[in-house]
């Protein structure tokens, strides 16, 4: 239970920044951590003008199917993305460690998609954003102290740019262990 109400802070503390630009959160979704039960959530809303907004671990099989669902919904492929590389590889130098060759999936992004890193002290965080269909798709570390900086310095731009342009969805995305959906 622990980890559903962190994952409900962080849903909750997006929302906030969103509304605070003026953004009204029209839905909010919590998806198994299952490639079907993601598409069928996120393929309405690529539709509709916006911003949609995911949260989502950057590693693991839950970041691996939510780059794999979001390049088949925006019709384009991984690709190397040499910046989230050198993020990641940097990320692992300042711990002491190489980069392992089994954590480079993670630098592999879909076509098109931009890198948003925090700036300031600290290591950062990464995450990034993806223009598909009709929607802007945030997506953004669950599982990090970082969250805030990348909301402040990305996300709430972003939404002050679609509130101008138009309407606007946020989906959270929560994984869950030890809980069925009805919980």
């Amino acid at each position: 239970a622990e980890a559903g109400e962190a994952q409900g802070a962080a849903g909750r503390a997006v929302a906030r920044a969103l509304s605070g630009e003026g953004v009204r959160v029209s839905s909010l979704a919590l998806v198994d951590e299952d490639e079907a039960a993601l598409e069928t959530v996120l393929a309405p809303a690529l539709d509709q003008p916006g911003l949609v907004v995911l949260l989502a671990p950057p590693g693991g099989s839950e970041g691996d199917v939510v780059r794999r669902v979001l390049a088949r919904l925006a019709g384009v492929r991984l690709v190397l993305s040499e910046r989230m590389l050198r993020f990641l590889e940097e990320d692992h130098a300042r711990r002491g460690r190489a980069l392992p060759r089994r954590l480079e999936r993670l630098a592999l992004l879909p076509q098109g998609a931009q890198m948003w890193l925090t700036t300031g002290e600290g290591p950062g965080a990464a995450g990034w954003a993806l223009e598909a269909r009709s929607a802007l798709v945030a997506v953004l570390p669950l599982d990090g102290p970082d969250l805030p900086g990348l909301v402040e310095q990305h996300l709430r731009p972003a939404a002050r740019e679609r509130v101008a342009a138009g309407g606007v969805a946020v989906a959270r995305v929560l994984r869950t262990a030890g809980l069925g959906p009805a919980d």
